[in-house]
């Protein structure tokens, strides 16, 4: 089953999500399934298409083989990218596998972030991550992020792309975060950027909330320069629900539903995001000149 995530914040009806998106002038369409766009009247930067590694522009093509050829440009070099993101598995063999053998049959998808928490103890990597994810890591690259119940030696064994890590698009950005120590260079990598940017990182939004009386962790406070003024969205874990919310003028999307581990929406979530506790499953993100953000579930689990 999957659910277009923008639904999930259309069900809040709250006036203080619409005026954010009023007065930021984002739009958005259910239909489109589009959690954040880029602003109204912006035009797309050109984009130049990378053919055996070699660039090849629209006139290029076009005076090649005519109309054909620009459209052949633009199906090739504006075609979005879909990765998958998932996270907070906590060392559950039997509920991971399931999440890995449906993200496994995912056509399309070009790559995997792992939000973090893949194990309870150090001693649980081998049953619960190295004998889970070989169906998924056998068909795309997984960029993983530690989580605080991951152990640094554990994790530096199995991350082959530690953070911080940036993933160039077509048009955009991923970057995977793992502390404040890796901001500073993800904000001077995207300064050179043009596209929405999706940051990934572990700790969820109760740490953005927290930062209006002081007491975030400083990767949050970090980001606020870096997201001022981008189109972006943020994915993380911690939170063990499934939730979406806008925090000024960047979307927050948290999953770390991957286990069979519950927390109550409140006071896990601001009281006006969009939550629901009882699935388990992923995201699917398209990149192009939008982020579109959709839940796969997985199934239902009960609420701890």
């Amino acid at each position: 089953m999957e659910r277009d995530v923008l639904k999930e914040l259309v069900t809040v009806g709250s006036s203080a999500l619409e005026g954010a998106v009023s007065h930021r002038a984002l739009r958005h369409g259910i239909g489109a399934g589009a959690v954040v766009s880029t602003a109204a009247g912006v035009a797309i930067p050109t984009v130049i298409a990378w053919l055996a590694g070699i660039p090849i522009k629209p006139s290029a093509i076009g005076a090649a083989v005519g109309s054909l050829g620009s459209s052949l440009y633009d199906a090739i070099a504006l075609r979005p990218t879909t990765f998958l993101a998932w996270g907070d598995s906590h060392g559950n063999q039997a509920t991971h596998k399931k999440v890995i053998a449906r993200m496994a049959k995912e056509p399309g998808a070009d790559f995997a972030v792992f939000l973090g928490d893949a194990v309870d103890d150090p001693g649980g990597w081998r049953r619960n991550w190295d004998n889970v994810v070989g169906p998924l890591k056998n068909r795309m690259p997984i960029y993983m992020i530690r989580g605080n119940h991951d152990d640094r030696e554990g994790y530096q064994r199995r991350a082959r792309m530690p953070t911080p890590q940036a993933i160039r698009l077509r048009t955009g950005a991923v970057y995977t975060i793992g502390g404040p120590e890796d901001v500073p260079w993800v904000a001077r990598h995207a300064m050179g950027v043009d596209g929405p940017i999706v940051l990934c990182l572990h700790r969820g939004p109760s740490a953005f909330v927290g930062e209006s009386s002081g007491t975030a962790p400083a990767v949050h406070r970090w980001l606020a320069p870096l997201l001022m003024g981008r189109t972006a969205v943020v994915l993380c874990g911690d939170q063990h629900v499934f939730g979406v919310g806008f925090l000024g003028e960047t979307s927050v999307v948290t999953a770390g539903i991957a286990g069979p581990k519950r927390y109550q929406c409140l006071p896990s979530l601001p009281a006006d995001w969009a939550c629901d506790n009882s699935v388990r499953g992923y995201l699917r993100v398209t990149v192009g000149d939008t982020v579109n953000v959709k839940l796969v579930e997985v199934g239902d689990v009960p609420v701890a």
